[in-house]
């Protein structure tokens, strides 16, 4: 039998969630997964260098209200703003889930 060391759903439920990347393959398929985890509110920042918005169709669907920024996370002062300044945000290439 195998045990999970965290609990997605106990981790994600209900919360508000900010995906850097959110756009590109990974990132999607990140956004897809959490907005069926039941989190509240999804902010998704991505450059569109490589993501692109269809890849965003189901998690709109899916999530009326879903947030997207056409931005660069190396714009620390924009990120700040989108996130109500409530943490600093780091530029990455990978994407990255931020949960508050």
């Amino acid at each position: 039998m195998v045990h999970h060391m965290f609990s997605l759903e106990r981790t994600v439920k209900g919360k508000n969630v900010l995906v850097t990347g959110g756009a590109g393959f990974i990132g999607s398929h990140l956004v897809d997964l959490l907005i069926t985890e039941g989190i509240r509110q999804l902010t998704i920042i991505d450059n569109f260098y490589q993501g692109k918005a269809a890849n965003l169709t189901e998690a709109r669907c899916h999530m009326p209200n879903l947030r997207v920024l056409h931005m660069d996370t190396s714009d620390d002062r924009e990120v700040l703003k989108a996130r109500s300044g409530r943490c600093r945000i780091r530029p990455g290439i990978v994407p990255f889930a931020y949960f508050y």
